[in-house]
Order: C-alpha cells, then structure tokens, then sequence
C-alpha cells in the first residue's frame, strides 16, 4: 500500500482568500444592484451547466484512464478539490455577477456558461458521463 502524498495547495487557497478580501474591500463603496430575473435565469443555467461538468470531474477522479484539464486542479484532483473548485467557482461567478453593472452582467453569465458548457461537451466526446 501506497501512502498519499497528495498535499493541501495551501498558497492557492491563500491565493484566493486574499483576492476576495480584496474584491470585497474594492466593493466596499458600491452600491449592488438586485439581480433582475434574466440574471437569475442565466446564473440558473449556468449553475445547471456546471453541476454536469463537476460530475464529469468527480467521475475521473478514480478513473486512472483519464487527466483533468483544469490547471487549478491538477491532472489527479481529490473528491474534496473538486467539490471545493466547483463550489467555489459557483459563488465567485454569483458575487462577480452580482458585483458587475446590470447592462454587463448577461456577457459574464453567457460568457463562463460557454466555458463551462465547452468543457461538458468535451467531456462528452471522451466518453465521461457524470457520477457524483
């Protein structure tokens, strides 16, 4: 037996704690727009796109076949980085959204939705259905 020696990334989740520390504190002085119903719906699908492609990750973890493409993650991510990655991900794109002026918010939305359904479709094509 084999020892895993799979270590936690700490710099990258330093990384990301101080970027939203700075985000928030950048924000401080903004005044947030709700969410229209469009935003909502286009977060909706988005989230929606992405729970297929954390599935599809989560399916390649123990998968010796397969390599995750996402450079954040690794070529072998844990079943904890993955569901912390897409978890992540999916409250960043909620505060950025929430953060950009309404007349902007439809590109960001469809623009990381297109990313993400890519990946899926990618996915797709090699053969990986998601398994959560």
């Amino acid at each position: 037996m084999t020892q895993n020696t799979r270590q936690t990334p700490w710099f990258a989740v330093r990384l990301a704690f101080c970027l939203i520390l700075v985000c928030f504190y950048g924000c401080a002085g903004k005044h947030w727009e709700p969410l229209s119903g469009q935003d909502v719906f286009l977060l909706l699908v988005g989230a929606g796109i992405q729970t297929v492609d954390c599935g599809q990750t989560l399916a390649l973890v123990n998968d010796p076949a397969y390599r995750e493409m996402n450079p954040i993650l690794g070529a072998d991510p844990s079943r904890n980085e993955v569901w912390a990655w897409m978890i992540g991900s999916l409250i960043t794109k909620v505060v950025v959204t929430w953060y950009l002026d309404p007349k902007d918010r439809p590109v960001w939305e469809v623009g990381t939705s297109l990313i993400s359904l890519w990946a899926v479709t990618n996915n797709m094509d090699e053969g990986l259905s998601p398994r959560f």
